[in-house]
């Protein structure tokens, strides 16, 4: 066999292989740009909703406590590009809210996937995380 034999045969060999590989690669693509958001969304919420139970222990009162923490998280995951279906659902356990006590906060977030063009059923991704702060024993709390 001379060159010119061994040359013609692998002629479009290089095109077969991209057909081949770009949608096994484009699938890889997408499947790592899906773990990084559902990731980060997880990571956020988890933060949120300690920096929330923290404030919500300092408000020094129920009232207080779940306007100061509903305005915080909706305007901190929205600074960090993180969109709530129907907005972040906020739930805060006052039963043992009192000096020496404790105040959990739970965090829901849906996200959206849509606008990554995958197909995944539901086309969102849920998240909550649940954290608790201790009340200061020497605070005044009311109502």
């Amino acid at each position: 066999m001379n060159k010119r034999e061994i040359s013609d045969n692998t002629a479009g060999s290089l095109s077969a292989e991209l057909v081949v590989l770009a949608p096994i690669l484009l699938a890889i693509i997408f499947l790592f740009v899906f773990a990084l958001r559902v990731e980060r969304t997880s990571i956020l919420i988890k933060s949120e909703s300690r920096n929330a139970a923290q404030l919500a222990s300092v408000a020094g009162s129920p009232t207080n406590a779940s306007v100061l923490v509903s305005e915080h998280v909706n305007s901190e995951l929205a600074q960090q590009g993180v969109y709530c279906s129907n907005g972040a659902q906020i739930s805060i356990n006052f039963s043992n809210y009192k000096p020496g006590g404790y105040v959990s906060v739970s965090v829901t977030c849906n996200v959206s996937l849509s606008d990554l063009g995958i197909p995944i059923s539901g086309g969102t991704v849920t998240e909550t995380s649940t954290s608790t702060a201790p009340i200061d024993p020497y605070v005044t709390v009311t109502g």
